[in-house]
């Protein structure tokens, strides 16, 4: 593999911190001491994966088993099944929002820790970037703008903090949910250009904001008044169409103009994805028969005219989708804990995987 596996002999320092060896002072910097010695993990283990390794090819993703006070990042070989996992860390209350900020100047996870702070791990580099604390309730959500090196975090404690990558706090401020209040974050994103920022309360409409001085920009109204944690937002590459999913259940997703607000399409269930080369847009679809189904449709990036289905109807949810760098891959996270990788221009399935136990 390329660089994912070379990352694992450099990193027993970080792991050792971030699984709680009590290091102090400024985060270490990634050494060639040999990785810890890990435990198997029982089964049944589940991968989950947050993105594409830039080659293309690995996933990246963290697994978790049932019973365990931890979990591993890991970049996987799907096709294989070979597994390097590149850090340890302690499982939060959030143990699903594991971000992955993957682009060609930045590649780093953000972490949720138990204590209400956020580990950044620069998967380069293999080190800690920064520990960000200030938050005093869970993290829900968070968003980074590669157009101007900020780092956004959101909370149930109903703040938005600001940061720099090396952990400065630039602002804090609580923006506002139904009749004007605060209210707990449940999903947070930022426009291609770092112009725009979005915040999904809990109760309320979506809200956007100018990043400059925070001055609130409008609103989006979603198919119910408020969200879920879960939420996400996606920005297609061109920033021309904003993406929203509340995690509400069937019907949850909505895609919008940028430019006048205008509606352009809404339904789906959970997942969704813009592919980076700006032509697609693939949602989930639901089958109208008795029984459940789901399956994955493309479309135009703005949602108006379907292309084809990829994927035969499930019979279990997809629950996560993202594509590969070069447009040419689509992976799913289906909600019996299998990962699929499918080829964009055959509609074939290339592997599947399920978290081993090693």
């Amino acid at each position: 593999m390329t660089n994912g596996f070379r990352l694992a002999g450099y990193i027993a320092l970080a792991l050792l911190c971030l699984a709680g060896a009590g290091c102090s002072g400024s985060p270490p910097v990634a050494t060639s001491s040999p990785a810890p010695t890990l435990t198997p993990l029982p089964c049944p283990a589940a991968f989950i994966p947050i993105g594409f390794w830039p080659d293309n090819d690995h996933l990246l993703g963290y697994q978790t088993a049932e019973g365990q006070s931890d979990a591993r990042l890991q970049v996987v070989a799907p096709e294989t099944g070979e597994t390097q996992t590149l850090l340890v860390y302690p499982l939060g209350p959030m143990i699903r929002m594991v971000w992955a900020f993957l682009t060609p100047d930045h590649s780093f996870v953000g972490i949720p820790m138990p204590d209400n702070s956020i580990q950044l791990f620069d998967l380069e580099e293999g080190r800690v970037l920064a520990t960000l604390a200030g938050h005093t309730d869970t993290i829900t959500a968070m968003a980074f703008s590669p157009a101007d090196g900020r780092f956004y975090s959101g909370s149930m404690d109903r703040s938005v903090r600001i940061w720099n990558l090396s952990g400065q706090l630039l602002h804090s401020f609580k923006p506002d949910g139904a009749d004007n209040y605060p209210s707990e974050i449940a999903g947070l994103g930022v426009s291609p250009d770092g112009a725009q920022l979005i915040t999904i309360p809990i109760e309320g409409w979506i809200k956007v904001w100018a990043t400059g001085d925070l001055h609130k920009l409008g609103e989006y109204q979603g198919p119910i008044f408020g969200a879920y944690n879960g939420s996400t937002v996606t920005f297609s590459p061109d920033g021309r169409f904003l993406a929203v999913g509340l995690a509400a259940g069937t019907g949850d997703v909505s895609l919008w103009r940028v430019a006048d607000g205008g509606l352009l399409w809404r339904g789906g269930v959970w997942s969704f994805a813009f592919s980076p080369d700006g032509q697609l847009f693939a949602r989930t679809e639901i089958g109208t028969g008795d029984t459940f189904s789901e399956q994955v449709m493309l479309s135009s990036a703005d949602g108006q005219s379907d292309i084809r289905p990829l994927t035969d109807p499930y019979e279990v949810g997809i629950t996560t989708m993202f594509f590969s760098p070069d447009s040419k891959r689509l992976a799913l996270t289906l909600s019996n804990a299998e990962s699929q990788v499918w080829d964009i221009d055959d509609a074939q399935l290339i592997s599947t995987y399920v978290g081993s136990c090693r």
